[in-house]
């Protein structure tokens, strides 16, 4: 999650909503289209929110295991859930 954030600059809550869908790995990037706030699923606050975000590929492996490692897979899931399958809290990551 640190790496992804740190090389994509995402928004706490852009990475607290991004899917499987929304990842890219053939082409490299992060698809931003929602932003999780309190509970909350919202589009990003800006139109300029909305937006592919360039992935390195050291950090897309990064991704790839922790696909095999986690249960919650298909598209729809978020990349970094809890174990009810919903987008983790933003006071848990800090």
């Amino acid at each position: 999650m640190v790496a992804l954030d740190i090389t994509t600059g995402l928004r706490r809550g852009e990475l607290e909503a991004v899917r499987w869908e929304d990842l890219n790995a053939s082409d490299g990037y992060i698809r931003v289209k929602e932003h999780h706030y309190r509970g909350h699923l919202d589009d990003p606050k800006t139109e300029a929110g909305f937006r592919n975000a360039p992935v390195p590929a050291p950090v897309l492996a990064l991704l790839q295991d922790w696909k095999k490692a986690t249960k919650r897979t298909k598209p729809i899931d978020f990349i970094f859930a809890t174990r009810n399958g919903k987008p983790e809290s933003g006071n848990n990551i800090l």
